[in-house]
């Protein structure tokens, strides 16, 4: 393996055999399986968000030593010297002496452990699996994160809802042609207008824990039998119920995902159980709460969705990472979303 990394941070091409792409990052850059000459595989894992640079291997640093081995092991990185992570509990490995070594071409990457062949089909029993996890890093404490170089995805749960609130004839226009659709918006907004009921701090909204940052079907799967979660560069602080929302309701283009209510109520119920076993304390409405957020959030991604499937109907070759089937399937799945939060809310 130590054949693999050149003295000055960059990958000795003689040493690779093959390569394998699994997916393109939102800057065109490709992740890929390495076929070493000496039998041996990696993942190879470039800067694919360019505002991510060396924040995963920090929260390896940092972070990660908190978990359980959840996690595919980080065996090298290039693009940031992170202080301390030769201390920071990663195991033995044939290249952990290379971690540190200055950028090479390109902007940065990562080496990881390669898990072999994984799944991202949905199944109920791998979220099953994945629930006690999270509430076990969210009951972590973070008040010397508070500080720390992390930063999520996308914004913060206020911000989604101002672009709701202020685009409520586009949301209107968007839904009517759905059963019931205006109905539930209005059902979803009423509370959170000026005057509203709701109030963010009793809800749990305004709570922060650790967060993944990206939780969706592709971030985690069963390897052997054993739950991994991978891509950590997007951890940060925020609401609990983010990494819930991603988990139960997030809709992806590529990973397509059909959740019942049935198993929604029981994995927020099993959430709430061992959240408690922690001594972390939930608002005593969880369930609602957490059904008025992703309600939230599924509004804000049918946005998103819309603009983008908007723009492919101006020109059919107009650059696009998804395809239109991809965001219709998607915008489908973030409706179905929409429609079983709102039902929740509608329950008392």
């Amino acid at each position: 393996m130590s054949e693999l990394v050149k003295p000055d941070g960059t990958l000795n091409e003689a040493a690779i055999a093959e390569r394998e792409t699994l997916y393109t990052g939102m800057n065109g850059q490709r992740v890929e399986r390495l076929f070493l000459v000496t039998g041996e595989r990696v993942i190879f894992k470039p800067l694919t968000n360019d505002s991510q640079l060396g924040r995963e291997a920090w929260v390896y640093a940092h972070v990660l030593p908190a978990f359980p081995p959840i996690y595919p092991r980080l065996l090298a990185y290039s693009g940031i010297t992170v202080a301390g992570y030769e201390n920071a509990g990663q195991g033995a490995s044939a290249t952990a002496g290379l971690a540190g070594h200055e950028a090479g071409e390109g902007g940065g990457w990562c080496l990881f452990e390669d898990l072999g062949r994984l799944s991202h089909d949905f199944e109920v029993s791998a979220a099953e699996a994945l629930i006690p996890r999270i509430a076990e890093w969210h009951a972590l404490p973070v008040e010397g994160l508070l500080d720390a170089p992390l930063l999520g995805p996308k914004p913060m749960i206020d911000a989604l809802l101002r672009d709701v609130l202020s685009r409520e004839a586009d949301l209107r226009k968007a839904l009517s042609a759905v059963s019931a659709g205006v109905e539930s918006l209005e059902l979803v907004l009423a509370p959170l207008k000026t005057g509203g009921t709701f109030d963010p701090r009793e809800s749990g909204w305004s709570a922060r824990v650790l967060s993944h940052g990206d939780l969706h079907l592709g971030n985690y799967a069963l390897a052997n039998g054993q739950l991994k979660v991978l891509d950590w560069e997007h951890v940060h602080l925020n609401s609990p119920y983010w990494d819930l929302y991603h988990l139960l309701d997030l809709s992806h283009p590529v990973f397509p995902k059909a959740m019942e209510a049935a198993d929604r109520e029981r994995l927020l119920e099993l959430y709430a159980n061992e959240s408690a076993r922690r001594g972390t304390a939930l608002p005593p409405d969880f369930k609602r709460a957490y059904a008025l957020f992703a309600a939230v959030f599924s509004l804000w991604m049918l946005l998103l969705i819309e603009k983008d499937l908007a723009a492919l109907a101006v020109s059919a070759d107009l650059p696009s990472k998804w395809s239109p089937e991809q965001l219709r399937r998607q915008r489908a799945e973030t409706l179905d979303s929409f429609a079983q939060c709102a039902s929740m809310l509608g329950d008392r």
